[in-house]
């Protein structure tokens, strides 16, 4: 199913769109605050993108190959680095599974994590709740964060 709605959308003509889309945005003679903006809005998709695949659509990683490459020439057009973009497309992927308790999340964080913790921990009187879930992983997601602005 995931294949099928990868290739929907590649055949849709979305992506090569929003690339048409960001190179008119330039236009001829961009001046450095409007590749920026444009820097920031692609990065801003893609962080979108990548945080909608796991709750909203889930085709968690399928998305990739579909999106990006179209967005290969607008990324050459800015020079932008590709570690950026890759940093944004791991925050918005692993960022939202490991802290949002929906979607993926539901299944990472309820099922395997506290499922673990309270199976392992029952011999030692630890016992997590649902709740506690997201604070305690809020702290390696405020690092994927801190990391990517960085």
């Amino acid at each position: 199913v995931l294949g099928a709605f990868a290739l929907a959308l590649s055949k849709s003509g979305l992506p090569d769109l929003l690339a048409h889309k960001l190179i008119g945005l330039l236009g001829m003679e961009a001046g450095k605050s409007r590749e920026t903006k444009v820097k920031y809005l692609l990065l801003g998709i893609l962080l979108i993108a990548a945080m909608f695949s796991q709750n909203l659509i889930p085709v968690h990683i399928a998305f990739i190959p579909v999106l990006v490459p179209p967005l290969l020439r607008v990324l050459n057009h800015l020079k932008l680095d590709r570690r950026a973009a890759a940093c944004v497309l791991t925050l918005g992927l692993v960022g939202t599974y490991i802290f949002l308790p929906v979607g993926f999340g539901a299944i990472f964080l309820e099922q395997i994590l506290m499922g673990n913790i309270n199976k392992i921990g029952a011999a030692y009187g630890l016992h997590v709740e649902r709740g506690m879930m997201p604070i305690g992983m809020a702290i390696p997601v405020l690092g994927m964060v801190l990391g990517t602005l960085v």
